[in-house]
């Protein structure tokens, strides 16, 4: 079963927000630690969520200067360039 792009690009958006949000809650409780035990399990999360997003934010890096290169080759005098 394929999964139609828009929906993963939409779960991996989500997914790229939780991860911020996990950063955020690490940032507010370094230095004092209320409970050690959702500490762990948030640092924990945000280990195995890395590489997925990692993967996902160079995606869209790539999606945008593909974007920026499609837009160059429309501009006439860009694309004579391009054939020199």
């Amino acid at each position: 079963m394929e999964i139609p792009r828009d929906q993963l690009l939409e779960y991996y958006t989500k997914l790229d927000r939780r991860y911020e949000d996990i950063e955020q809650q690490l940032v507010g409780q370094a230095g004092q630690v209320s409970d050690p035990r959702e500490y762990q399990h948030l640092s924990k999360e945000l280990v195995e969520m890395r590489p997925v997003i990692d993967d996902y934010r160079a995606l869209r890096v790539l999606e945008e200067e593909e974007k920026e290169a499609q837009a160059l080759l429309k501009d006439p005098d860009m694309a004579d360039l391009a054939e020199q």
